[in-house]
Formats: structure tokens, sequence, C-alpha cells
């Protein structure tokens, strides 16, 4: 997949950042942002297919958009694409800390692994997207963080108390 914008000019119109955006919920507000104006960046763990066919779309409605594959709980993963965001459009107007992971099960048979990638994935992909975003809003004295969240904080499901606990606000 290409991670180059439509043309070499960095584009004027507000960007965008969605996580997690191939589907569901993110890809919704990927495109509802891109109705709204916005060019978008977005980021996929690893499903190439839905990652071209959202792009596609996005880029039928004539904006520009970056995709990009990383692991959001990998710090330098998430660094170099913010370093890619501000190459090809130097802005950055809003965050949307969409993707999130869910590995059920009942809490005396879980194992660590599974809490931690829950948990790094919800929680410290999350922060990391909030700290590497700072550093293009900051600047700019703008821009706007949206966190999602989930019922299940509040009203887990039978075998999410890792995900509850990741998605608590």
């Amino acid at each position: 997949m290409s991670d180059a914008t439509t043309s070499l000019e960095k584009p004027s119109k507000p960007l965008a950042l969605i996580t997690g955006a191939t589907r569901g919920i993110g890809r919704a507000i990927a495109l509802a942002a891109a109705d709204a104006g916005y060019n978008i960046a977005f980021c996929y763990r690893s499903n190439e297919q839905q990652a071209n066919e959202l792009k596609k779309t996005l880029q039928n409605k004539g904006i520009h958009v970056l995709a990009y594959q990383c692991d959001i709980s990998d710090e330098s993963q998430v660094e170099s694409f913010l370093h890619l965001i501000e190459q090809h459009f130097d802005r950055l107007d809003l965050l949307v800390n969409n993707a999130g992971q869910t590995k059920d099960g009942l809490l005396a048979m879980m194992s660590v692994s599974d809490m931690l990638a829950v948990l790094n994935t919800n929680i410290l992909g999350t922060m990391l997207f909030c700290k590497h975003a700072l550093k293009l809003m900051l600047p700019a004295r703008s821009g706007c963080i949206i966190n999602l969240s989930s019922i299940s904080a509040s009203k887990p499901n039978k075998g999410q108390c890792n995900y509850a606990a990741s998605k608590v606000q």
C-alpha cells in the first residue's frame, strides 16, 4: 500500500487522524470526517485489503489520504506515522483514538499475555498517539483529541474484565 498523498503539495484542508479506521466505528468516523471536509490519515493493524478499500473510497470523495499499517502499542511505529503526517500535511487538527482490542475470557483463566495485549492496545496505544499528536498540535495552538470509550467500561459482558478496565475514562 502506498503511503503517499495524492499530490506533492501540502493540502490546506484540516486533517483528521483516526486509529483503527478500516471497519466498524472507525470507518464510519473516517467517512463522516471526510464528508465534513477533513483530509484523512488512518492506521490499521493487519487488514491491508480493508485499508485499501477505505483509502479508495475516501480518495473518490476528492480528499487526500494517508494510510499506515502499525501496531499502536509500539512507540517507534506511532512516531514514524506522525512523522509521515507532518511531512505530508504539516498539520494535525483532529485525533480520534478509536483502535481497540478485545481478548475476552474469565479472569481466573486469562493469560497475562492476553491481558497485556488488550491493555497495551487500548491504553498505551491511546496514550502514545496523544503524546505524539501533541507535538503537532501544541505549536499550532490548535487541535482536538477524542478518545473513545465503551459501554463495557461500566457494564461489561461476561469475560470482559481486561477490556472493561482498559476503556474506563
